[in-house]
């Protein structure tokens, strides 16, 4: 293929138009786990599909295409069995471009992705996989210096943008004019301004959420599910004391939005969800999904006031890192290979594992189990969630277990995840699916990995 593609190194500037890289076929039949997790359900497997990639991060499906976003190479597209490639996946390097660091959502034939400042918009056609020259949509969004993901979700004629917060507690986050710790909404069915919006010109849906990695519509189409990563290292006053509390505390958060009452505060800096404060402060009443505070101008009363703090729908053990939150639709899967239609609805979550917790905790894939349009657990709950897939020895993690970030599902009802320490692709499948049947026959399948260069950056 001739494709080429240019793309923004930054605002208005753009590269050098870069040539296709001749394709390549990995076998799947040669592939292993670098790490290899163990499956924690009976109903599915789980494969490796690709390797040796820089860090792959988010994951989209759209027009029998996966777009991944993976940092050090450019686009890079894979097909299921093309190319001559009968047992395997055929993979094309398509442009290269450093900036791109995590954020990804596709709308028709358009893409959108970010870089740490700037969302980019880019027209694909999907024919020959010929990609356009990009548009900074938006711009200046550089405001937080140590979470440096920026999630991309589309609602209706909107482009939601979540940002995370400058460092683990950022005072200044409790000021919505202070752009940190944030969701904002831009406009799609105007004219963009020239050189793109900037981060104000978003509308507020939300502030005090410390770093919600993951973001993602609803089946209603009204209520925005985001997965928080709280804070790290916190200390509680009980009885004038300073009690250590971070081992299992706050909770990881599974917030919801309500997109008809948006600019809601969610609590950060200032007030967090306890996961098990009793093992550590004596005489506690805080239980599993209460709100507490760590400031002295702010009472857990205070905290647990609904009118001051939006409280997290379901709570999630402490430094679990959840990345991203996707729902499982059985309508027209292919049964062959779908993971089972009793899924249907639930909601699947990326669990990329702690970094200072001793034992480590996380390192594998969730589901939540759904009913209607929320979890079928209360509040409260400890176990409002289960492993479907996790690293086989914490004990060794994090270097030695693989660490999930992006999470898609196809058209056939596979779910593809991406593991950023270990450069994998894989898939989970149904436990009985042949390996013939996980190829998909005269396959257009595409997985576009957006890739970038982000050594410099601390990303969650």
């Amino acid at each position: 293929m001739n494709t080429r593609l240019t793309v923004a190194a930054g605002v208005l500037v753009a590269l050098n138009a870069l040539p296709l890289v001749s394709a390549q076929c990995q076998t799947t039949s040669g592939l292993s786990w670098r790490h290899k997790p163990d499956v924690k359900d009976n109903a599915i497997s789980a494969n490796v599909i690709a390797n040796g990639l820089t860090k792959p991060r988010s994951v989209r499906w759209a027009n029998d295409t996966l777009i991944v976003v993976d940092q050090g190479v450019g686009l890079v597209a894979f097909v299921e069995g093309g190319n001559d490639c009968a047992n395997g996946w055929s993979k094309s390097v398509l442009v290269q471009n450093t900036d791109l660091n995590h954020g990804l959502a596709i709308q028709g034939s358009t893409i959108y992705a970010s870089s740490v400042d700037n969302v980019f918009r880019y027209t694909i056609n999907w024919s020959n996989r010929s990609v356009s020259s990009p548009e900074t949509i938006i711009q200046g969004m550089n405001l937080a210096q140590n979470h440096k993901t920026r999630t991309l979700e589309l609602y209706e004629n909107w482009i939601l943008v979540s940002g995370g917060a400058s460092g683990n507690l950022e005072d200044e986050s409790v000021d919505a004019s202070h752009g940190t710790a944030q969701i904002r909404r831009f406009a799609l069915n105007g004219t963009v301004p020239s050189g793109g919006y900037r981060w104000f010109d978003g509308e507020l849906v939300s502030f005090g959420m410390r770093n919600a990695v993951g973001i993602t519509m609803g089946a209603d189409g009204r209520h925005l599910w985001t997965v928080e990563n709280s804070a790290d290292q916190l200390n509680y006053t009980s009885g004038g004391n300073l009690v250590d509390i971070h081992k299992d505390n706050p909770s990881e958060e599974l917030n919801v939005v309500d997109m008809n009452s948006i600019g809601n505060f969610y609590g950060y800096p200032n007030c967090f969800t306890a996961w098990d404060m009793g093992s550590v402060v004596s005489g506690t009443s805080l239980a599993t999904g209460d709100q507490f505070s760590i400031v002295p101008n702010v009472t857990d009363a205070q905290c647990g006031n609904t009118t001051y703090n939006t409280p997290p729908r379901l709570s999630m053990q402490a430094h679990s890192a959840p990345l991203d939150i996707q729902f499982y639709k059985a309508d027209g899967v292919d049964e062959n290979v779908a993971v089972t239609k009793d899924w249907n609805t639930h909601a699947f979550v990326s669990f990329h594992g702690s970094w200072n917790r001793d034992p480590p905790t996380g390192y594998g894939i969730v589901r939540i189990p759904w009913s209607g349009n929320e979890p079928s657990a209360k509040a409260d709950a400890k176990d409002g969630y289960s492993f479907i897939l996790q690293a086989s020895d914490l004990a060794a993690c994090p270097n030695g277990c693989f660490r999930p970030v992006g999470l898609a599902f196809d058209s056939r009802g596979r779910l593809f995840g991406t593991s950023d320490t270990t450069g994998e692709l894989f898939v989970i499948h149904k436990a009985t699916a042949a390996s013939a049947a996980l190829r998909m026959a005269s396959s257009s399948t595409w997985f576009i990995i957006i890739t970038t260069f982000m050594a410099a950056y601390v990303i969650t």
